[in-house]
């Protein structure tokens, strides 16, 4: 098993911007965990399903999402970055009703 955090959604044809956005970046990136979460998984709609997980925060990540985000409009940032936070690790996915154990 592995960890992975996704920065960026959809890049097309952006190479380039990308490369110096990483080298920008502050090196090395590092990952603190900044929140123990349960959340409703809204993509499953066909039962109650929450998602125990781990929110990241990492400056290097969010300086780097920042300076690819910059030269485009504002309203298209959802679209390369829907999250708010700088990662997260999904560590489990409970059915509704074990969502109370899962808080505890």
């Amino acid at each position: 098993a592995g960890l992975h955090v996704t920065v960026l959604l959809r890049v097309h044809e952006c190479g380039a911007r990308l490369r110096a956005a990483c080298a920008a970046a502050p090196q090395p990136a590092t990952l603190t965990v900044s929140d123990v979460f349960v959340e409703r998984v809204e993509r499953i709609t066909d039962e109650e399903v929450w998602c125990v997980g781990l929110a990241f925060a990492s400056p290097a990540i969010r300086a780097l999402r920042d300076a690819w985000l910059a030269p485009l409009p504002r309203e298209e940032w959802p679209t390369h970055c829907p999250y708010a936070g700088e990662g997260h690790a999904s560590l489990a996915y409970v059915r509704g009703e074990y969502r109370d154990a899962a808080e505890r």
